[in-house]
């Protein structure tokens, strides 16, 4: 008997083509080939072009699948055989006049092969194919084999085996010589044999949803203006998202002048927000910035930065006034530089990166000082 491919090729059977539409759910009854209603069906993976001297020649990559019977048919066992065809390696190889009797002849890029079960014996795995020799149809290439749960998958980069038997491995890839990285998520389920023919589900994954939105770029940064404990800190925000993106949200969590957690929250369509004036809200902290992005119905994973914000200098204990109490925290921190984890740059009044018995000094100059809430 002759293969699915070699029927279509040469005109003795129309195929029932499987949808690719995503959504796509059905059961599939395939008859045996020598039924008389017996049919092939075809999910075609996409289409190409092949140019002859400028003129375009149509082609097509897809799956055959075929249900075969012991007898008549010369194959070993009941089952299922799986075709994959790519009709570009057969007009490369006619056109190119490389050797266009054998569009097997490349083992790594066939006109047509079977595709194996996950079962497929060691001892057959170089096998070429030229036309339909029933003596190389070796019971793995027959779905399912053994009875064995097994699912085909179709995806872009070719075609997964999943194995449902746990003393074997998890995936197998094969196929590599697909051409065309089509967009699909098919899978074959379910494979039983039930006389006369196999069925199946057949089924093709819903288009998947867009990209959620994504915070590309956040870039906050506190600047300074003033002297002396009577600065200002301000902090800028430059926030940025992919194309997804419509608006984003910056939330400050600090500790407020009472002791107590607060945040503060701005909504922005994107670039630069106005300078925020930190002094009249919170002590000598590390702040936590974080900057989400919407879409308009997702919100992205937030992207999360740490500042140090000074808003009075000297105030070692962060307790909103210089006194005593900081001369003494000073002391405990003596010694620390800029790459210490420790260090915090309330700590270095003179700001040499560096905290030191000078450091002191302006505690003593700037003694009584409150932070400005005004």
């Amino acid at each position: 008997p002759y293969s699915a491919p070699m029927k279509l090729l040469l005109g003795w059977d129309t195929p029932v083509e499987l949808s690719t539409v995503p959504g796509t759910s059905e059961n599939v009854h395939l008859l045996y080939a020598n039924e008389e209603a017996g049919k092939i069906h075809r999910v075609t993976l996409g289409s190409g072009t092949y140019y002859v001297n400028s003129t375009p020649v149509d082609y097509d990559e897809y799956l055959l699948f075929e249900a075969r019977s012991l007898t008549p048919e010369g194959v070993p066992e009941d089952g299922m055989l799986v075709w994959h065809v790519n009709e570009n390696v057969y007009l490369e190889k006619v056109f190119s006049g490389a050797q266009p009797e054998l569009p097997n002849s490349d083992e790594e890029y066939k006109f047509t092969d079977v595709v194996e079960t996950p079962h497929i014996a060691d001892t057959i795995v170089d096998r070429p194919f030229s036309g339909d020799p029933s003596s190389l149809v070796h019971p793995s290439d027959l779905w399912p084999y053994d009875d064995y749960d097994d699912v085909l998958s179709i995806v872009p980069s070719g075609v997964e085996y999943q194995y449902k038997h746990p003393s074997l491995l998890p995936a197998l890839s094969a196929a590599p010589y697909y051409d065309l990285d089509a967009s699909l998520d098919i899978s074959v389920t379910e494979i039983m044999r039930i006389d006369p023919g196999v069925t199946f589900h057949y089924g093709v994954a819903d288009e998947p949803p867009p990209p959620p939105p994504e915070v590309v770029s956040f870039t906050p940064l506190i600047t300074y203006s003033g002297s002396g404990p009577y600065r200002r800190a301000w902090l800028h925000m430059d926030v940025s998202g992919n194309e997804t993106a419509t608006s984003f949200t910056i939330t400050l969590d600090y500790i407020n002048g009472e002791g107590l957690p607060q945040s503060e929250q701005w909504e922005s369509s994107g670039g630069d927000l106005l300078p925020v004036d930190l002094t009249p809200l919170l002590p000598n902290q590390r702040v936590t910035l974080s900057a989400t992005a919407s879409d308009g119905v997702v919100q992205s994973d937030p992207v999360i930065v740490e500042l140090d914000a000074v808003t009075l200098l000297g105030d070692i204990n962060a307790d909103d006034i210089v006194d005593d109490a900081d001369a003494a925290a000073l002391r405990g921190v003596l010694g620390l530089s800029e790459a210490d984890a420790d260090y915090r740059p309330w700590y270095d009044t003179d700001g040499n990166a560096l905290i030191d018995e000078r450091d002191t000094a302006y505690i003593g100059y700037w003694y009584g000082q409150t932070r400005l809430t005004e």
